[in-house]
């Protein structure tokens, strides 16, 4: 666990968050910059679920971790369950207030939910801030900004939701909400809500799993990811944490402060944000985002285990590899056997299975699953435009509707012999266009790229290809669906097959790489350009 970076680089960073706590005016559209050359990116220590005892007193362990923070000089972002607010409390209202004042704002508060609760109705789970309605949250919401100012004697200006669920209520009440600037685990799904967005990274928490900190986790995540983040927001439940757990923390603290790694507030990125790319306006619905930016991006150079973690903007997302039947099984390639070659390369391994498409008698093989409940797999829905990319090295001629991406909205596959067939659920039937058959690679990679532009109600699909020989991308058909934006998303996302089981299975044989799906819900900048697709196929290339 050592990551060697300057320490004068990091104490910059230190700087610049210490120069000011003012969070920006309401908006979707900002962005933490990259630290620049030499610089870990910080780390927000997100932990949650302070409550009082039931006798108005501070928990031992909570009463612990903060006095570790002072001990170590490190901040903490801490989650108020605002009931425990209620009542006549003076020990732990002054807890909060003191640490709060405390000099650098090394504590800041923030609100995480009202009651924290979780039930069901009607056999339908419900959690606080979703599946319920716009009144019961805008209630939540109310009463513990009333409290927060009567008893603390501020307003809340950072959310972070219980179960970190939440749906398009949550985010009208956060945008009726002026005191609310920041968004923790919001990702583009929740560009509606107005506030600064800091999106989580799945692998990199405090605790793996769940209620256990694990310093070696962190550290793998961090070195896994560091390179491309500018921040990382870190997870953690200290009223969970017996001393065993404690002493893993405070091992994770060890790794962060002997690898120079900064460890800030949401208020101290908040006080660095800056304006991002063009982005719909708060209004827009799940999914809206810089369309540039890949929702999803699976790149496999985890290259062991059953997961893969998305690199793109939207929520959670992370893909589970399966044998046919459901079994988890590592399914990657070999190194440098991905579309670069390159040392650390590795592709999805879907070899194994027992034929391409639809075959008498049936073939099975593996799947990439992402799991129906997914935070991320929403912002497939009410796509206005999109697009779909990625590389191919089939074992056998592409036929017979092998699946490539399939999901509830955008089903991509082999059409005929050396044919794709983009599939897309708007506003009636499933509709179908499909390319001219140039998809002739056998033993070899192929680019592919799919846009669909449901703004336009003709020649609005375009079907693209380009091998590592050409070095170069052509066209490959354009096609007419008239679906409209996609349906609301429901269901699983699936890669190389269109089932984990059954007697019916559609598996693609061969290898997968660097698949990638863009859109937006809002205009047409989803289906991106010759010019975009053309670096992306590039950024691939050995």
């Amino acid at each position: 666990m050592n990551i060697t970076k300057p320490v004068a680089a990091a104490i910059a960073l230190l700087a610049i968050c210490l120069t000011a706590h003012t969070a920006p005016a309401r908006t979707s559209n900002l962005v933490i910059p990259k630290p620049a050359s030499g610089q870990n990116p910080p780390v927000v220590l997100k932990v949650d679920d302070l409550v009082s005892t039931r006798d108005g007193r501070v928990p031992e362990r909570w009463q612990r971790i903060t006095d570790f923070a002072k001990e170590r000089k490190i901040k903490l972002s801490i989650g108020i369950i605002a009931n425990s607010l209620e009542g006549d409390k003076p020990a732990y209202f002054d807890y909060i207030k003191t640490l709060r004042s405390a000099p650098g704002g090394q504590f800041e508060f923030w609100f995480h939910g009202y009651d924290h609760r979780e039930w069901a109705e009607d056999g339908k789970k419900l959690q606080e801030f979703r599946g319920t309605s716009y009144e019961h949250q805008k209630d939540h919401f109310e009463k513990s900004q009333k409290l927060a100012r009567e008893k603390l004697g501020f307003a809340f200006e950072t959310f972070g939701a219980p179960f970190n669920a939440t749906d398009r209520n949550t985010d009208r009440v956060l945008a009726e909400d002026p005191d609310m600037k920041i968004f923790l685990y919001g990702g583009p799904s929740n560009r509606g809500s107005g506030k600064l967005l800091l999106e989580r990274i799945g692998e990199a928490n405090i605790e793996n799993p769940i209620f256990v900190p694990n310093p070696d986790a962190l550290a793998a995540a961090y070195h896994k990811y560091s390179s491309r983040r500018a921040f990382f927001v870190l997870q953690g439940h200290p009223n969970q944490w017996d001393d065993t757990r404690w002493a893993a923390f405070v091992k994770l603290v060890d790794f962060l402060q002997q690898n120079d790694i900064p460890i800030v507030t949401a208020a101290d990125l908040a006080a660095i944000a800056v304006p991002g790319p063009a982005a719909p306006a708060a209004s827009a619905s799940a999914g809206a985002g810089n369309a540039n930016a890949p929702l999803f991006s699976w790149d496999f150079n985890k290259g062991a285990g059953v997961n893969v973690e998305s690199n793109g903007s939207a929520d959670e997302a992370t893909l589970t590899l399966v044998d046919h039947g459901g079994k988890a099984a590592s399914h990657f390639s070999d190194n440098k056997q991905g579309v670069s070659g390159r040392e650390g390369d590795y592709a999805l391994d879907l070899t194994s299975a027992t034929g391409m498409g639809a075959t008498q008698p049936n073939s099975t093989g593996p799947v990439g699953v992402v799991w129906s409940n997914a935070a991320g797999l929403r912002s497939l829905g009410n796509l206005a435009s999109f697009t779909l990319t990625g590389w191919l090295k089939p074992s056998v001629a592409l036929d017979r509707s092998a699946r490539i991406i399939v999901s509830d909205t955008i089903a991509l596959m082999a059409g005929s012999a050396n044919q794709l067939a983009l599939q897309v659920v708007g506003n009636g039937d499933r509709q179908t266009a499909r390319s001219q058959a140039t998809y002739t690679e056998v033993g070899n990679w192929m680019f592919f790229a799919v846009t669909y532009d449901g703004t336009q109600s003709a020649d609005n699909v375009k079907f693209y290809i380009g091998t590592p020989a050409s070095g170069a991308l052509a066209e490959a058909g354009t096609e007419t669906i008239t679906a409209g934006p996609t349906k609301p998303f429901g269901g699983q996302l699936l890669l190389g097959n269109n089932s984990t089981a059954g007697d019916t299975t559609r598996p693609f044989q061969g290898l997968m790489d660097d698949i990638a799906i863009y859109g937006t819900t809002s205009g047409a900048s989803g289906a991106l350009s010759p010019e975009q697709l053309t670096r992306i196929f590039r950024a691939s290339l050995p």
